[in-house]
């Protein structure tokens, strides 16, 4: 597996070892340094054997196979967990001692689900992305209130609009952070289909049901023809394909963009293509229904 954070990716070997290249101005590579940037992937030091990773802005994450979460890299609203805020250039263990199975880092914060499924939050929280019912940052687990369990979760999001929504063992889909009528508190995602996957970006949110039909929500080109100021409620778009993955874009400054994976295997895009994003050279301004990515 790969994943990209804002300006470093970090990849997952078969055999949980993690290895990391790009910017590493604040120890986001987690060798033990704060090089200006590395440009070939670099084991992460500690000889630790990671299950899974997730980048945010300029810190990482991990869990290892034992379900301990540990977290490097700028640490100036406590995304690392490490009940301090002060940076770290290789890995740290995140306070706490709880068993984690997944991590999420968002711009500036970082939350987790615990083997229970309760989840947990910590870093940025001026927009309320900790979920704990206040607007102060956090530098250790502050458990999401509300007491859902929760089978998965995601942040996203820049600083201002970083969100997190994760699927309840109850099957509804829960989201906290600032956007619409998202606070500081899980709320009921609005009009749910029966989510069983939703990915939140920085203008908007898209999510797939079991049946593989894909909603967007939120601002900007939702991928059903028209430019959306806001709808509060999930969209049906492309309702002609079935989806089995969804990219979209975490820019929130500017008109973004959307990329899914159909069930036939087709990678198709909508939304903002001024550098080419949507890989469909027909149209350098974009596109407000989805296009297939073009292949020579």
């Amino acid at each position: 597996s790969i994943v990209v954070g804002g300006n470093h990716a970090c990849a997952l070997a078969a055999d949980g070892t993690a290895l990391c290249w790009g910017s590493d101005s604040d120890g986001q590579l987690g060798d033990g340094s704060s090089e200006t940037y590395t440009t070939t992937p670099t084991v992460v030091g500690g000889g630790f054997h990671f299950a899974q990773l997730t980048a945010g802005d300029i810190h990482t994450c991990g869990v290892t196979d034992a379900g301990d979460a540990l977290c490097w890299g700028a640490n100036g609203t406590g995304q690392l967990g490490n009940g301090t805020y002060a940076g770290a250039t290789s890995p740290q263990p995140v306070s706490g001692g709880i068993p984690f199975t997944a991590i999420s880092a968002g711009q500036t914060e970082t939350c987790a689900v615990a083997a229970s499924g309760a989840a947990y939050c910590w870093g940025d929280n001026q927009q309320g992305a900790v979920g704990d019912s206040t607007f102060e940052d956090r530098s250790a687990p502050t458990p999401v209130v509300g007491g859902h369990l929760f089978r998965w979760i995601r942040s996203a999001g820049a600083h201002w609009h970083s969100k997190t929504c994760g699927l309840a063992e109850d099957g509804r889909n829960y989201c906290w952070g600032p956007d619409g009528t998202i606070g500081n508190i899980p709320v009921i995602s609005p009009g749910n289909p029966g989510f069983e996957s939703i990915v939140p970006g920085g203008r908007r949110l898209c999510g797939t049901t079991g049946a593989r039909a894909l909603y967007c929500w939120g601002a900007g080109a939702l991928g059903d023809g028209v430019v959306t100021q806001y709808a509060a409620s999930p969209v049906p778009v492309f309702a002609s394909h079935g989806v089995v993955s969804v990219g979209v874009s975490l820019a929130y400054t500017r008109p973004s963009h959307t990329c899914v994976v159909t069930t036939e295997g087709e990678t198709w895009c909508w939304g903002r293509n001024t550098s080419g994003q949507l890989g469909n050279p027909s149209n350098s301004a974009g596109w407000l229904m989805p296009v297939p990515v073009w292949a020579p």
